[in-house]
């Protein structure tokens, strides 16, 4: 008498078992439910578990990492994933900030650099025009104007370069400051022959040094009264240039 071969079962002659279709079709079958909750058609859907996903209400249900049934509640967020993307986000704005920084500042620093020197650049043309001025009204009134100066804004620093008789240094002072500006600002002037020819002046704040006619830049630095250029130069080194120009 022939037996099964799946179940050992013993088998009549020409019979079939269907052991393994039974088997087949309770692997297929979904779960039923636990015992005392009422799940209404339409909402029998079940987890790998067994477990009821939604409520007779159709509301859904979640289940926390013991097992407990959050009725109608979201699945808790991963906290990791979300302390992970606040670093991300972070550190890619620091990066951004950095580069920005790094874009824009110099070229903030450079551009208020070149503004002071401006400002430098025109006190020295200011000083240039209004010592001209003083040197028109004496040369009116029939002063003699002629001769080779180095006037300051500290009348110590004067230096007379050749002298011409009847010069009146201490009127040429007096004309200048009516205009207003000279006492504003620290400054020298070389005059030759009735002509301011080249003159410096710092800025408001005393951080640059301006010339007129010859314009400092921020690229080459300051121009002497002999043509060279100095970088970063004050006053006084500006001051000595001149004095070697006519001296050495």
């Amino acid at each position: 008498m022939p037996f099964c071969s799946n179940c050992g079962r013993k088998l009549e002659e020409n019979e079939v078992c269907n052991c393994q279709n039974q088997q087949s079709t309770a692997q297929n079958q979904v779960p039923p439910p636990p015992p005392n909750v009422n799940v209404q058609p339409g909402f029998q859907q079940y987890d790998q578990y067994g477990r009821p996903l939604f409520t007779p209400q159709g509301q859904p249900i979640y289940y926390d990492a013991q097992g407990n049934a959050i009725v109608g509640g979201q699945k808790k967020k991963n906290k990791s994933g979300c302390i992970i993307a606040l670093c991300v986000s972070l550190f890619v704005f620091l990066i951004l900030g950095g580069v920005l920084a790094a874009i824009f500042v110099p070229a903030m620093l450079g551009y208020v650099k070149k503004s002071k020197i401006q400002s430098a650049n025109a006190n020295a043309k200011t000083i240039t025009s209004e010592i001209d001025a003083a040197l028109t009204e004496m040369e009116e009134q029939g002063m003699k104007i002629s001769g080779k100066y180095i006037i300051c804004s500290d009348r110590s620093e004067n230096v007379v370069l050749d002298i011409a008789d009847g010069f009146d240094i201490d009127t040429l002072y007096s004309k200048a400051e009516s205009y207003g500006t000279i006492s504003s600002y620290d400054w020298f002037v070389v005059i030759e022959n009735g002509t301011v020819t080249y003159a410096a002046a710092e800025s408001s704040d005393d951080d640059y040094v301006g010339t007129s006619p010859t314009l400092s830049d921020t690229r080459q630095g300051s121009p002497t009264y002999g043509g060279l250029y100095i970088k970063d130069a004050d006053l006084d080194d500006l001051y000595d240039k001149a004095l070697e120009k006519f001296f050495y």
